[in-house]
């Protein structure tokens, strides 16, 4: 996944957070947007995986946040698009006939 793919999904991931809720129970939404936005901050996010693959955790911040402002669904596709980004080699392709976020392996 290239660089700009990452921002358009964190950015979407942002905006979110925003609209979805402060969270004041479980998720936190000044920390959900301060990750993003440091992670965002970083001039090439492909050598930021590691720090963006935390966001997505299933235990994490922005999950309690999506699950108790209602906005699970969203999220949860985010972080697959996310996820499958992150575990696709640079040099692999994704085939639109397999849909979104189907990994090919050249098969």
């Amino acid at each position: 996944m290239t660089d700009k793919e990452f921002r358009e999904i964190l950015q979407e991931l942002a905006a979110l957070a925003e609209a979805g809720g402060d969270g004041s129970m479980y998720g936190d939404l000044d920390g959900a947007l301060s990750d993003i936005n440091s992670i965002l901050a970083s001039p090439d996010l492909t050598q930021e995986t590691g720090r963006i693959y935390t966001l997505i955790l299933t235990t994490g911040n922005l999950q309690e946040l999506s699950m108790e402002c209602g906005w699970t669904g969203p999220f949860d596709q985010l972080a697959t698009r996310l996820e499958n980004a992150l575990h696709r080699p640079p040099n692999l392709a994704v085939k639109p006939s397999l849909g979104e976020g189907k990994v090919t392996h050249g098969l």
